[in-house]
């Protein structure tokens, strides 16, 4: 039987585990735009494989939709359907999560981590998965603001990365990880991403329904 996720009144907010195997509707727009999500996901089974198809399928109609964008867009939907299908997994651990579709100063979702602090995201897709993000070129001290800013997260317990960063590259620069930014930004790079949805049908089958129920509605 399913557990249903309760929050407490006080501060802590503790939650009920979610399985995670247990289904949730998408809230991104990205199926609601996308061109052919059959051919994105039917007969996937690697992270790899949906990369190239997103990126290729990106090309399509750049005067509708610019490429980056799309691309962006899609994997932002990947990583929202991981978070739900993953939500328990300690690898992930982001509950409740909802993406972040206005107002997009570096913030792509947010959601209840350990304890039930507020937990935000960021999501970047990189066809290079041997670059090391920077702060520089990847713009994440717009995350790390708006996090802090618009979300309060707590940047002060010790031990908590209250912010993740899910990317196709290589990781963050590991200077910028400890010194910028103070080991609180947690990154689940291309490797970890592979671990998570490589081989695993299951995956990828409730992501596409996940995907086909969103256009839908």
């Amino acid at each position: 039987m399913t557990k249903t996720k309760t929050r407490s009144k006080d501060a802590s907010r503790l939650m009920v585990e979610f399985p995670p195997s247990a289904y949730c509707d998408l809230k991104h727009n990205f199926p609601l735009i996308a061109y052919d999500i059959d051919m994105l996901c039917e007969g996937t089974k690697k992270l790899a494989t949906f990369m190239r198809r997103l990126r290729e399928q990106s090309r399509e109609n750049p005067d509708h939709f610019d490429p980056d964008t799309y691309m962006g867009w899609g994997f932002e939907c990947f990583v929202e359907s991981l978070i739900h299908q993953f939500e328990s997994d300690s690898r992930v651990y982001i509950q409740d999560y909802t993406p972040v579709q206005h107002d997009d100063y570096g913030v792509d979702g947010v959601g209840y981590g350990i304890g039930g602090d507020v937990h935000t995201v960021q999501c970047k897709a990189r066809t290079d998965n041997t670059r090391m993000l920077n702060d520089l070129d990847d713009h994440l001290s717009n995350f790390v603001a708006h996090s802090a800013c618009r979300y309060k997260v707590d940047c002060c317990k010790d031990g908590l990365q209250p912010m993740t960063v899910f990317t196709t590259a290589a990781g963050i620069r590991r200077e910028t990880a400890t010194k910028t930014y103070d080991n609180k930004v947690r990154c689940i790079n291309y490797k970890q991403l592979r671990l998570l949805v490589d081989k695993n049908e299951m995956f990828w089958k409730k992501f596409r329904d996940q995907m086909k129920l969103r256009k839908a509605q």
